[in-house]
């Protein structure tokens, strides 16, 4: 029987204060092996967040909501 892939979440905008709870959520209540990642334009503060948790499976990527055409890149 084939394995089953870990789920991936996208957490748009993930760097500002909403975005921060949400994934603060998100590491308290997904499974381990899940991956996470924190698209957002401050790539700096989404970076920050992916090395204050510790937890492997997150990065962090910079996404420009007013390019949409990039972000699927």
């Amino acid at each position: 029987m084939p394995k089953a892939k870990s789920p991936v979440y996208t957490l748009l905008g993930g760097a500002g204060a909403m975005g921060q709870i949400t994934f603060k959520d998100l590491i308290e209540t997904t499974p381990a092996g899940s991956q996470i990642i924190i698209a957002d334009y401050q790539l700096e503060k989404a970076q920050a967040l992916v090395k204050a948790c510790g937890r492997k499976g997150v990065k962090a990527v910079q996404v420009n909501i007013h390019e949409p055409q990039a972000a699927l890149k």
